[in-house]
């Protein structure tokens, strides 16, 4: 009994003193002492040069490349570059550069086309008088500025307007080269209750419509005069009788063909109150307001001895009068004064089917 006991405590001492083996003595070859025979190893071969990775020292740069490529670990894409000292640095965002011109493709085609809005269009009544009569020609300068140096066709539209009358018909617009057209226009009122009229200015670009603008214009004051029944209705500067001629009409009336000139007035509005006066009114003018000159007609009775008339004179302030008398002249003496109603070049239509004139022609 006591001899198995014996041997198997001489076999436990022994396993407890026994030196158990590092990892190192098992890989390294510098250990002398194992518990445990390595392996045999096989003879000693020389190195193979081509097989062999080159050393840092002998590698070229793309071995090193290559090398640096294999045992890299993947990066994710949106790491940044790494500096020298190995820490990643997040490169800053350039602020200089330009922003691009080009348009945003994802932009409907009403956006991409978008029209362009012209500029504002300043539209003012230059040298308008402060104070008119009734009756009398007044003008202002219309100025159109479009604030853009481009060519454009301006129409004018002057509103009727009650108790007074455009005098210009066909306006004449000057550009001056910087995109400001200017106008003349002439106007007249006939009462002295006017409401300011609207003016509207349309601007058309290779015959399409471009832009409008509108000016509600500051009328002058109106002042009424004092007139009699003599009165012709004409305002001017001055107003001058060049010659007349009486003639019979018919066989019952009689004709005076007035030639006249005026400064600043309207000869159109010629007309005397006058009720003996059978037919009258006003044919040829010619000429600008500045200076206008025209024919004046009365038909009246043979019982009538003279014309009398009176207009108001802007430069007296005051009426100033006239009296033709009323002389019949044969064709000898009208054609050497140089009216004759008998060639004239207008008519006048007869009067309740009755009266008729046929003419006045001027020979010089």
């Amino acid at each position: 009994m006591l001899k198995p006991f014996l041997a198997f405590f001489t076999i436990f001492v022994l396993a407890c003193t026994a030196t158990e083996p590092s990892v190192f003595d098992m890989m390294g070859d510098e250990q002398s002492q194992k518990v445990i025979k390595p392996a045999p190893q096989a003879p000693a071969q020389k190195p193979n040069l081509q097989n062999r990775a080159p050393s840092a020292e002998n590698r070229t740069p793309s071995q090193t490349q290559s090398t640096a490529t294999q045992n890299r670990t993947p990066v994710a894409q949106s790491q940044t570059p790494s500096n020298q000292g190995g820490t990643h640095l997040r490169q800053p965002i350039p602020q200089n550069i330009a922003p691009t011109n080009e348009p945003e493709l994802n932009l409907k085609d009403s956006q991409l086309y978008e029209r362009v809005q012209p500029n504002d269009i300043i539209i003012k009544a230059l040298n308008a008088p402060k104070q008119v009569y009734v009756g009398q020609i007044f003008s202002f300068t219309l100025s159109v500025d479009i604030q853009d140096n481009i060519a454009v066709d301006l129409q004018t539209i002057l509103p009727e307007t009650e108790n007074l009358k455009w005098l210009s018909s066909n306006l004449r617009w000057d550009n001056d080269g910087k995109g400001v057209y200017k106008a003349q226009i002439y106007a007249e009122a006939s009462a002295q209750a006017v409401k300011n009229p609207k003016i509207t200015v349309n601007l058309k670009r290779n015959g399409e419509f471009f832009q409008t603008a509108n000016l509600t214009l500051s009328l002058p004051k109106i002042v009424a005069l004092k007139s009699g029944e003599k009165y012709n209705h004409v305002v001017a500067q001055n107003l001058e009788v060049k010659k007349y001629k009486t003639n019979k009409f018919d066989d019952k009336n009689l004709i005076m063909i007035v030639e006249v000139n005026a400064q600043k007035g309207n000869i159109a509005d010629f007309f005397i109150e006058d009720k003996d006066i059978i037919k009258q009114g006003v044919d040829s003018t010619s000429g600008e307001f500045d200076a206008q000159s025209g024919y004046y007609f009365a038909i009246f009775s043979p019982e009538k001895t003279s014309i009398d008339f009176n207009y108001f004179s802007l430069a007296k302030k005051d009426f100033v009068s006239f009296s033709l008398p009323v002389v019949v002249e044969d064709d000898e003496i009208s054609t050497q004064i140089g009216l004759n109603p008998k060639q004239s070049k207008f008519e006048i239509y007869k009067n309740i089917g009755v009266y008729a004139l046929f003419g006045i022609f001027l020979i010089t």
